[in-house]
């Protein structure tokens, strides 16, 4: 039994899809002209009015998306400028609160200059003697200290447990002594 090629909707008009009217037209012969008759004049398409509509909306859609996104990009972009250099005081106001802050905070978790100096002091051997002490910003403390013997020196600190963290970073000859340079770690 053979495939009947027509709708199982009996009632609808058959109508040649546009596959079978383009290949209908193609196997249509061409009529010869003859000299006398007038010139072959190019085929005009008549474009209607729906068509011509659906054309303008088929390349109008994504130029439009186009367009407006790009607009949208735009707006956003000066809209995120805007809120930049309005937030900028703010922005720099908190930054600097922080920064106090951890300042504040590192100076209150370690033991004064003070406390450490009398520390060193207990430790120091005999013939050693205190040359500078400093502590930075950020915590780090620095210690001159005049030793006939580094070696010494820096085994008495290391036997403290509040000073242990102290490395030698410097040793210069000093009046006969040496200076040597102690720093806590980063």
């Amino acid at each position: 039994m053979a495939a009947d090629p027509l709708p199982a909707n009996d009632d609808a008009p058959h109508s040649p899809s546009l596959f079978d009217r383009a290949v209908a037209a193609a196997r249509r012969p061409e009529r010869a002209h003859t000299a006398a008759s007038t010139p072959r004049r190019r085929a005009s398409t008549a474009i209607d009015g729906p068509t011509l509509m659906t054309v303008i909306a088929i390349l109008a859609a994504p130029l439009a998306t186009w367009g407006g996104a790009a607009w949208l990009a735009a707006s956003a972009r000066a809209d995120g400028r805007v809120a930049e250099t309005r937030a900028a005081p703010v922005v720099a106001v908190r930054d600097a609160r922080t920064a106090a802050l951890d300042t504040l905070s590192r100076a209150w978790s370690q033991p004064s200059l003070g406390t450490t100096i009398e520390s060193v002091a207990r430790v120091l051997p005999p013939e050693a003697s205190l040359a500078r002490a400093e502590r930075d910003t950020g915590g780090r403390l620095t210690l001159d200290v005049l030793t006939p013997d580094p070696d010494r020196l820096i085994a008495a600190l290391r036997r403290d447990a509040t000073l242990g963290s102290l490395r030698p970073t410097a040793q210069t000859a000093v009046d006969g002594r040496m200076q040597v340079t102690l720093e806590t770690a980063r």
